[in-house]
């Protein structure tokens, strides 16, 4: 496999696996080498970031090796790119039997560009203390936020890491980057209800059919899904009074999803409906007929 099938490969398993940040409110900092402190750009930054790491920092085994890192068991490296110059050799154009042709000047040697690659492995993936780098804990908790999840008592696991936002129906587990990466707390949580709310149509909880039955991204019942949880999200933030942070931003993504189902604004009254009944479920206040 050559550099371009690797490349074209690798982005292709990730864009199968849903990893399109269609929605963010969150810094992804730029991947960088750990040693010389370079940032990787162009295609490089992209295939570093779509492994959805924590840390910005990458290295080469050969780095890891001269810091007395070792690299984890069952790790797999991720592959960059670049190029280097192939020069080919001098020719002369003389046919060898032809006595009285003109000598002919030699060909000059030619240089053009081979893409080549190597391999990367994240720190995470070493042995590395994260504890000796600088923490940024420009944002605080919202205890009001807080509390509405840890009181859910079947709150699936939440796991603080990467630069995806998502909830995996396969683990029952909702992804998020951390808190620091966000560009605000309140914005931080919203997208952190957003996901609990998809976390709701489990088949273990409401069975919701718009999860359930989701066959591809952007097909009629992922936008339905995605309105279902943004809209629950916004019932969820006013409920911890940081609504008006919000507001703007799930305005402008509700209305995203409302003009991909050609604004069918009927399932705007079954989509709140829905995300009622899953925000009642979270907050256990299950109430008939809600008006």
């Amino acid at each position: 496999m050559n550099a371009y099938e690797l490349v074209t490969a690798r982005i292709i398993s990730k864009l199968e696996e849903g990893t399109i940040p269609w929605k963010k409110n969150w810094v992804s900092e730029e991947p960088q080498n750990f040693i010389s402190k370079r940032s990787y750009r162009g295609i490089n930054r992209l295939l570093t970031s779509i492994m959805g790491y924590s840390s910005k920092y990458w290295l080469t085994f050969l780095q890891a090796r001269d810091l007395g890192l070792s690299v984890k068991s069952g790790m797999i490296a991720t592959p960059i790119v670049f190029y280097t110059n192939y020069t080919t050799k001098k020719t002369d154009e003389k046919e060898p039997d032809d006595e009285d042709s003109e000598e002919l000047p030699e060909k000059q040697p030619k240089k053009f560009p081979v893409l080549k690659y190597y391999s990367l492995f994240n720190l995470e993936q070493t042995d590395f203390d994260f504890s000796t780098l600088p923490v940024d804990n420009k944002n605080t908790i919202i205890n009001n936020c807080d509390d509405i999840l840890t009181n859910w008592k079947d709150c699936p696991a939440i796991v603080t890491k990467g630069h995806r936002a998502f909830y995996s129906v396969t683990t029952d587990c909702i992804h998020i980057p951390a808190l620091s990466q966000f560009n605000s707390s309140p914005e931080y949580y919203a997208t952190l209800f957003h996901e609990a709310i998809h976390s709701t149509g489990h088949k273990n909880r409401l069975n919701r059919k718009e999860l359930q039955s989701i066959s591809q991204f952007g097909d009629s019942l992922y936008s339905q899904e995605e309105l279902i949880a943004e809209i629950g999200s916004s019932f969820l933030c006013d409920t911890a009074h940081i609504a008006q942070e919000v507001l703007d931003n799930q305005a402008s993504y509700i209305a995203n999803w409302l003009q991909s189902l050609r604004n069918d604004t009927s399932f705007v009254i079954k989509a709140a409906n829905k995300a009622q009944k899953a925000v009642d479920f979270i907050l256990n206040t299950h109430i008939e007929n809600n008006e």
